[in-house]
This record gives C-alpha cells, sequence and structure tokens, in this order.
C-alpha cells in the first residue's frame, strides 16, 4: 500500500513536533519550523514546500536545547589513554517566554531534559548519547501577573491603560529582600524596593507610564522591568510597551472640476480612446500635526446583482478559446472588459468553479485554463492579449517558474492581477510585488478569514459578502497563506478577528491593480448569508468588479503609503478618466486618513464614454519652457478639428490657466468639415 501527499505527510510532521517538544519545551513554533527545513534532505526540489524529505534526527540536532551548553564543544585530538573533562553548563535566565513580547525572557519552573551527543572516530562506539536532566525550581519570589503593560495614546497623552499593579509574594521559609530596577525615563516603579519578612507576605507594586511620555515623539518604545530576589539573586522579567501615536490632522478634499469641495469629480462626456486628467487634492488644514493618509484606492460604484441566471457558451478555435456569458441583467462591467483566468480548484471543478460561476453572474466574456494547463495559460498571456485582467486561481497543481515570471512581468508593466495559491515558498519576485512577504501556510484545519476593514468595497459592493468562518477541510495539507503586508500593500482581510502580525490573508497592492488571496476556495462552499449564492462566488464578484472599476478610473501617481501631510500642507493625485465603451462609468475614490472626525472619505468618479465624433489632430499637446521671471518661448501650435459623424454639432474649448490664449474657443461644424484652432502661450 502507498501512501502519499500532504495527508499523509501531515501526521509525520506533527509527531516530530511532539519529540521536538519533549526535548525542549522551550522552542518555539517558528524554532521548531525553521530546524524542520532547514535540514531536509533536499530530493524533492520543485514538487512541495519544502524541497526535500524530512530528516528528523538532523531536525532534533539542530533545535537543540537552549538551556543546555557544553564547553568545549569540539577536540581536534585525543592522545592514547588521555582524558578530557567537558563541562555541562545549565543555564535558566532565558526559556519559555511569559506574554511573547521582546526581551522577556523568564524561564517556568519544571522538569527539562535533553541529550548530549558526542560524536568521534571510535569504530565500535562512533556515537555516545548521554541523557541530560534539568530541573528549574521556583525562585521565592513570586511576581504575578505574568502580563506586561501594554499602553498606547496619542502625543502627549494620556496613555491607556496607564499602570499595572504586581503583587509580590515571598512563597519561600525565610526573609527575603527584593529590589526593581528599569532604563526608560517614562516609566515609574513604586515602590522599587522593599522586604517580605514573613512566608506568604505580599506587597502591591505599581508600574506606570509617567508625564516623561507626553514628550514623546510618534513610534513604539520599550523597557523591561526587573524584579530581583536580592536574597537569592534570581531576577522576574516584566515587560513596559508603549504606543505613542501622532495626532491626527484635520482633512479637507478638493477636486478641480468645480464646485470643487463637492466630493464629487464628473469628467462629463470623454471619447472613446481619449483620456481627460483631473486633480483629487487632500488638504491638511491644522496647523499643529500631521496627517496621515493609510489608503487612497477606486472601488467601483455598482448596485446589487441579486439573483443571477445566466447561459454560459464555449467557443473553441486553433489559437484560444472564449467563454461567453449571457445573463438576464444588464452588465456591470463593460463587455469589451478582457478577462484571462486560470482556475483548477477541484473540489469545485471546470466550469462549477466559484471563479466561472461570478464570471456568469457578472454576464462577462472571458478565456479559461484549467488544471495543469499552464503552457497555454502562459502563451495566452503572453501572446493573446492585451489583457485588462488576469486571474490565477491556483488549488492544486505547482506553477511553473516561467509563468510566474510571466505574472511578474505583466503586472511590473501595469496590468491588473488577482492571485492566490497554495505553494508561495519558492520566494519568486512576484510575491514581493504584489505587496506579500510569506509567514507561513495555513495547514489543516482551515482558518477562517475575518474582514479586518468590513466596509472595503471588496465585501460589500455589489455583492454583502459573509466573513469566511466555515471551512470544509477537503483532505489538503495547505489551504494558504498567513502573510504580512509588503511595499505599498494593505491587509483588509486576515486569519484573526481584529488586524495582527504576520495574519493577513488577503492584500491590496500597487494602487489597487493586484490582490493577493492567501486562501483558496477549495475549502468553501458555504452560503452563511443563505441568499443562495456561494460566499466564495460573491466574493470573486467583488474582486473582479473592484478591477473593473478600476478600468476606466486609475491613479498614476499613489505615492506609498502611509503618506505624512503636514499641517497646512496638501498632497495632489492625478485621476485619469480613459472610457473603454460608449457607456456610463462611476467609481468611489476612497481616502482612509488618522483624521478624527472623518477617517473615511469618498469621492464620486464619474464619466460619460461617448462617440468620438470631433477628431482633434495633432494628438500632442503643447510644450514651452523658460527662465522664472522670463522670457518665456512664445510658442504656439495649430489644430485641426474635424467632423466624423453625420450631422452637425457646436464645439467649445475651456481652459483654466490664464496665461494660455485659445482662438477661436467655440464654433459649429457640419458633417465632414473641419477648422482650425490655435493654441498659444501668452506673455
Amino acid at each position: 500500500m502507498l501512501l502519499s501527499g500532504t495527508s499523509m505527510a501531515a501526521p509525520h510532521v506533527a509527531g516530530a513536533c511532539a519529540l521536538f517538544l519533549a526535548q525542549n519545551p522551550s522552542l518555539t513554533v517558528e524554532q521548531i519550523r525553521a530546524a524542520l527545513l532547514n535540514t531536509v534532505d533536499p530530493k524533492l526540489a520543485g514538487l512541495c514546500a519544502s524541497g526535500g524529505r524530512m530528516n528528523l534526527a538532523a531536525a532534533l540536532g539542530e533545535a537543540g536545547a537552549s538551556w543546555l551548553s557544553v564547553s568545549p564543544e569540539k577536540i581536534t585530538a585525543l592522545p592514547p589513554g588521555d582524558a578530557i573533562v567537558v563541562e555541562l553548563i545549565f543555564d535558566a535566565s532565558q526559556g519559555v517566554t511569559a506574554t511573547g513580547l521582546p526581551g522577556e525572557d523568564e524561564f517556568q519552573a519544571g522538569t527539562y531534559t535533553g541529550e548530549v551527543i558526542v560524536v568521534s572516530n571510535d569504530p565500535d562506539e562512533p556515537e555516545v548519547i548521554v541523557p541530560v536532566t534539568f530541573t528549574v525550581l521556583p525562585d521565592d519570589l513570586s511576581v504575578s501577573p505574568r502580563d506586561g503593560l501594554v499602553s498606547s495614546g496619542f502625543k502627549r497623552g494620556p496613555f491607556t491603560p496607564s499602570r499595572i499593579p504586581y503583587v509580590l509574594e515571598n512563597i519561600g521559609g525565610l526573609p527575603l529582600s527584593w529590589t526593581t530596577s528599569w532604563q526608560e525615563s517614562w516609566v515609574t516603579v513604586s515602590p522599587s524596593n522593599g522586604q517580605l519578612f514573613l512566608p506568604g507576605m505580599t506587597q502591591v507594586v505599581e508600574v506606570a507610564i509617567n508625564a516623561n511620555a507626553d514628550g514623546l515623539s510618534a513610534g513604539n518604545y520599550d523597557d523591561l522591568v526587573s524584579f530581583l530576589n536580592v536574597t537569592s539573586g534570581v531576577t522576574t522579567r516584566r515587560q513596559a510597551r508603549l504606543q505613542v501615536i501622532d495626532l491626527p490632522g484635520e482633512i479637507d478634499v478638493t477636486d478641480t472640476i468645480l464646485p470643487a469641495n463637492d466630493l464629487d469629480l464628473d469628467f462629463g462626456p470623454v471619447p472613446v480612446g481619449d483620456t481627460r486628467t483631473e486633480l483629487v487634492t487632500i488638504n491638511n488644514t491644522d496647523a499643529l500635526d500631521d496627517l496621515f493618509i493609510t489608503r487612497i484606492s477606486p472601488s467601483p460604484n455598482l448596485n446589487s446583482l441579486g439573483t443571477v441566471a445566466s447561459t454560459l457558451n464555449v467557443v473553441e478555435n486553433d489559437d484560444k478559446r472564449a467563454f461567453s456569458t449571457a445573463s438576464n441583467g444588464s452588465n456591470v462591467v463593460a463587455e469589451d472588459f478582457s478577462i484571462l483566468l486560470y482556475t483548477d480548484d477541484n473540489i469545485h471543478s471546470g466550469t462549477n468553479s466559484h471563479l466561472d460561476q461570478a464570471m456568469v453572474a457578472l454576464g462577462l466574456s472571458y478565456t479559461p485554463y484549467f488544471i495543469g494547463e499552464y503552457d497555454e495559460f502562459e502563451a495566452a498571456l503572453i501572446t493573446g492579449g492585451p489583457w485588462d485582467l488576469v486571474i490565477l486561481a491556483n488549488d492544486n497543481a505547482v506553477p511553473q517558474m516561467a509563468l510566474m515570471a510571466a505574472l511578474n512581468e505583466y503586472v511590473l508593466d501595469g496590468g491588473m492581477l488577482i492571485a492566490h495559491s497554495w505553494k508561495v515558498l519558492d520566494g519568486h519576485p512576484l510575491w514581493s510585488t504584489l505587496g506579500v512577504t510569506f509567514e507561513f501556510s495555513d495547514g489543516t484545519p482551515p482558518d477562517p478569514v475575518y474582514w479586518w476593514d468590513e466596509n472595503h468595497a471588496l465585501f460589500n459592493s455589489p455583492e454583502s459578502v459573509p466573513e469566511l468562518t466555515m471551512l470544509n477541510d477537503v483532505n489538503f495539507g495547505i489551504y494558504g497563506q498567513h502573510v504580512t503586508p509588503a511595499r505599498d500593500g494593505a491587509a483588509v482581510a486576515g486569519y484573526t478577528e481584529t488586524p495582527s502580525t504576520n495574519d493577513a490573508a488577503l492584500i491590496v497592492a500597487n494602487g489597487g491593480r493586484t490582490i493577493f488571496r492567501g486562501f483558496m476556495d477549495a475549502q468553501n462552499s458555504a452560503d452563511l448569508d443563505d441568499d443562495g449564492k456561494p460566499d466564495g462566488m460573491e466574493l470573486w464578484v467583488n474582486l473582479v468588479s473592484h478591477m473593473a472599476g478600476m478600468a476606466s478610473f486609475q491613479l498614476p501617481g499613489v505615492p506609498a503609503l502611509p503618506y505624512k501631510i503636514p499641517p497646512l500642507d496638501s498632497l495632489s493625485i492625478e485621476v485619469t478618466y480613459s472610457p473603454k465603451q460608449v457607456s456610463t462609468n462611476s467609481a468611489k475614490l476612497t481616502i482612509l486618513s488618522n483624521d478624527e472626525d472623518e477617517p473615511s472619505l469618498e469621492v464620486m468618479l464619474r464619466g460619460h464614454g461617448v462617440v468620438n465624433d470631433l477628431n482633434v489632430s495633432p494628438r500632442e499637446g503643447l510644450d514651452s519652457s523658460g527662465f522664472e521671471g522670463g522670457p518665456i518661448r512664445l510658442l504656439s501650435q495649430e489644430y485641426a478639428l474635424g467632423n466624423n459623424s453625420s450631422g452637425t454639432f457646436n464645439w467649445e474649448i475651456a481652459h483654466r490657466e490664464n496665461w494660455v490664449t485659445v482662438n477661436p474657443t467655440a464654433g459649429f461644424l457640419a458633417a465632414g468639415a473641419t477648422t482650425t484652432v490655435t493654441i498659444a502661450i501668452n506673455p
């Protein structure tokens, strides 16, 4: 009988982890993981996440015991009949952390076992194993609770919690003296020393944040408070951590289309194929404090789809296949929005996948490839475009490196990509490009996914999507990844109910052009909102709709976030509208900041793609230059205006700056007629 795959590997690795903890209870999860991955036999490159077969003996040897060391560790030569004493050093000063906070290294009382392995060239006994037992006794000075003081607040205070009481107790049989020490001036300990004469006697000691913290700049600060039993010489430590948050500025948003302060940027009619650019300006009207912008992202402004009944048609030819869908409702995405996708969800297989169902619900045509068709998918990506959106929904087989490189190049060239893959451990630059730093895999059973930014359009527009909390174990060893945002990535969902480090599950990056999903489709078959549509399908509807909303409206110059706007300063962002077809487009530009009253603002983006009846040539603009104060090269450019339609229409030209002259500024054109307009730089 042959047993293989991640489902068979999982119990073996779980057993190995138990052996690690039996040998050294102080090991953390990351230390165990590193020991296992660093000692594999490299026989399975490209076939699994580790690239090799687990070597438990080597891994146990690598992990060691933090409380045990030997001196000397190596002897180059031992003469015949000679002997040497090897000193075993037991150290209880470092061990299991009490709260997980950096710097706290209190060793828990208990019994620890390990081994000293002596390896030599003795032909009869090349390896001698000496069992070692280490018992750590509790000190007579007990300090409780084990938690540290973790406080936060805005600059200049107040900070909460501002203090934490510790109970010191003499749990021994003799009198003892104690004292405390710390480093940072923003910490106060009171009282700082004393005596506990009798067994069971207690003393409350308060660790507090004092007034010196009011003068600290924004940032994270750490200190260790040490409680020393003077009688025994044993030190117990507790962490003090302070987060100082910048005071919020005051946000005001204007744009270059009047009225300027209505949070509505209406581009009006723009010919299909042309582009109009306007500015949205974020002002910090506060005279003292900085305004921090944490998100600037567009999202579609769409109505709920409701229950959509659709049909799916498949067309195949020699060079590519295309799936077209016909919906009983109006399309929410432009018909010429070109989509290339790969999906290999074997639980919801073929055209029954959540992704395919979403395409049908949206009434979209798309070009799909299925499990194992990596070469065909890559060829279509490179030669079959241009693609408005590419999707990699990889639940199964291992993607090829060439495909990953092609996807990375596509994104770097400005393409829009939604991607998830069960394998992101290879360190490929694609993941960094998508704003992702891998932390660890989501194993069995799959972890639930929570919306960290529950108001984000990805979870609300056009579908209301419940959190993914009812997931199935479908015998996969890996169900996704815990990640951390990198570059300009913003984590909008994660594996914990509230945002936490290393536990992000959904990353939006590259100005909203890319979405990384740290979870797959296979484990999710639920319909938690009981609306007749799978939750996984509804999420795909929103993801694709989000990208489609960005297709017409672009933000070409969004800076790296978070971005600090100093007092009475501003940040201007270009917004471009490039309609892809004759239709009305709308979207929302969401701006998040640390403004206390208005942490979230939305600017409506509107535009109408129209037939390009007015032809303007040449397409180049007018460029001029000169020194401050003059002279300026006074240039002019003639533009030919032509009527491509079968009727007569009026035209007019508008401009903002008084150093520009346009002549004439308005007129009418009969069918097929042309006229000339001069644009000049005036003195």
